[in-house]
């Protein structure tokens, strides 16, 4: 078989998917608002790779293989459409140039989930003559805006719903920015999206298509993933090299609120649960993934510090390290909460190993 699924031991609600090649990234499917589903994409150079679709089955504690495409190339991204589960995004590496494609999976193809079956590619981008690093859906959620991001240029993008069509409606070189990794769209603005690049992370307005604001970081030190607060606007968490996870008001950009030194080495993801903000995922090279419970991060702070004063602090609204997952021989680079359930969230390591997990 292509992949083994079993549970981990000593561990309640924990359950690990096995896969043969090595992967970067695992995204929960956003269309679907019924099943834990997740998509993980391989990073082979030698293999065909592979985009698995996933489910946890919360009743077994189990995860099942609901199907496993073949998908030529190393995948480095993959962006689940918001408006329709069997539609999502890849960005890979062709060997020459880094691409993105639109595909489609046919739920008839699922039944046999040893072998893999083929994706319909609905439309593609280009690398535009950089390395594209990103494809983001619009937070409206409307399934046809997105941006593409690449080393040079970001590029708001229009999806035809019915002819698949994929146009470009507006361009904008990002500047100075030099190795851009990645960056998120603000929930809250849809005309807004953050880029991370070296240090720093900038606000770019989607209308002007110019910068909007720029959070700059230690020096030398590598953003490595941003995410924003879904339930409280301006705020943002940061992943770095130096192993700390930092909190920011994009309205305050001269200096991050607090820091926490989360892990020994690189913070490659960092991620706020999608229904209760003070839950927040972060992974590193050092293997670990942490829970952590922030409350001066979430939409609730400013109710907790109306009503509590300096000597009243209780250890119900204090910051703490909820819950570590040790389950890993390799580095941890990407995670994901589940679309449908507050409660449940994927870890992926470069070895390939999916870990399947409740919130304690």
């Amino acid at each position: 078989p292509r992949a083994a699924a079993m549970a981990l031991p000593g561990r309640g609600g924990t359950t690990s998917y096995g896969l043969k090649f090595q992967a970067r990234c695992v995204v929960p499917v956003v269309g679907d608002q019924v099943h834990n589903r997740f998509l993980v994409g391989t990073t082979s150079l030698r293999e065909e790779n592979e985009v698995h679709l996933i489910e946890f089955v919360e009743e077994s504690e189990t995860v099942k293989c609901v199907g496993v495409f073949r998908h030529a190339r190393e995948v480095w991204q993959l962006a689940g459409c918001p408006t329709n589960d069997r539609l999502f995004f890849s960005v890979y590496n062709t060997g020459l140039e880094h691409r993105g494609s639109l595909w489609r999976w046919n739920p008839s193809s699922t039944r046999s989930p040893d072998s893999s079956l083929p994706l319909e590619e609905l439309a593609q981008l280009s690398d535009n003559g950089a390395v594209l690093r990103r494809v983001m859906w619009s937070p409206s959620n409307d399934g046809e805006t997105l941006v593409a991001l690449d080393e040079s240029t970001l590029r708001l993008c229009k999806l035809d719903a019915g002819s698949s069509a994929l146009s470009t409606t507006a361009e904008a070189g990002v500047g100075d920015l030099v190795r851009v990794t990645g960056g998120a769209w603000d929930p809250h603005n849809k005309h807004q999206v953050a880029i991370t690049s070296e240090n720093t992370f900038r606000g770019w307005d989607l209308r002007s298509m110019k910068p909007t604001y720029v959070a700059e970081g230690p020096k030398e030190c590598q953003v490595r993933d941003i995410d924003f607060n879904p339930n409280r606007p301006y705020h943002a968490i940061t992943g770095h090299d130096d192993g700390k996870i930092r909190f920011w008001d994009v309205r305050k950009p001269t200096g991050d609120l607090h820091a926490v030194q989360a892990h020994l080495h690189w913070v490659w993801c960092v991620r706020f649960n999608p229904f209760h903000d003070q839950l927040i995922l972060s992974s590193s090279t050092d293997r670990h993934v942490h829970l952590w419970r922030m409350t001066s991060a979430s939409s609730a702070w400013d109710d907790v510090a109306a009503t509590t004063t300096a000597t009243t602090t209780t250890t119900e609204n204090q910051d703490k390290l909820v819950d570590t997952l040790e389950d890993f021989d390799d580095s941890v680079y990407s995670l994901a909460w589940s679309a449908c359930d507050a409660w449940v969230f994927a870890s992926l390591s470069y070895d390939g190993r999916v870990v399947l997990s409740h919130v304690p």
